[in-house]
């Protein structure tokens, strides 16, 4: 089974899959416990190889390797916004999800998402963690 993330852009093809290596234990109990790593990719190729703690990259397949979990310290808060934005016209009231790593990034995220300015009504925190470690908005409805 392969562990891992993948990093959110603004296009499919900039984001970026990365790894967790597989952990083989070895050591009996007279003997002292080691760890070797291999390239869970390989792995499920049927091509065993050792992957050298802390390498960024598989030496054989150039997968991307990620060495800790994401854990729930290091994961995004998710805020739920509501704004306004655009004129007469087109504007009118959102409501997004955004992964953020405190409510006042919340702003400049959508201002960045939306390419304008938004005028913020509102700005909740969730109970829930984004499973990825960058700020982003999620999703986005018109209210």
């Amino acid at each position: 089974m392969l562990n891992g993330k993948v990093t959110d852009a603004e296009y499919t093809y900039q984001r970026i899959t990365y790894v967790k290596p597989v952990e083989h234990h070895y050591g009996k109990d007279e003997e002292q416990p080691y760890i070797k790593y291999g390239c869970p990719v390989c792995e499920l190729l049927n091509n065993k190889h050792q992957v050298t703690f802390g390498s960024n990259n598989c030496p054989l397949c150039n997968v991307n390797l990620i060495w800790e979990e994401p854990t729930s310290s290091n994961r995004m808060r998710i805020y739920k916004a509501i704004y306004g934005m655009g004129g007469i016209a087109t504007g009118g009231y959102f409501k997004s999800l955004v992964a953020a790593d405190c409510k006042e990034n919340v702003a400049g995220l959508l201002c960045e998402e939306h390419d304008e300015e938004v005028l913020i009504t509102r700005v909740d925190e969730t109970d829930k963690k984004s499973e990825y470690a960058d700020e982003h908005v999620l999703t986005t409805e018109r209210i």
